[in-house]
């Protein structure tokens, strides 16, 4: 992966974007199962999900972890 950063924010939230190879627009029409995937996260690892944005090619998310 490109321009993977890993950082500790120390229990601030962090915003996260994904981005498809080569911006494809490859989330179009998943934007239901991405959020079951989010959910299942949540509970799995006690993220807390601020906010999120799934577009065709990309997506963000604003969480904080536990």
């Amino acid at each position: 992966m490109q321009n993977v950063r890993r950082i500790d924010p120390e229990g601030r939230p962090v915003f996260v974007t994904q981005v498809t190879r080569h911006r494809l627009p490859l989330l179009a029409g998943l934007e239901p199962l991405l959020l079951e995937v989010i959910a299942e996260l949540r509970v799995e690892f006690g993220m807390r999900v601020f906010a999120h944005v799934i577009l065709p090619d990309h997506l963000h998310l604003i969480v904080h972890g536990s």
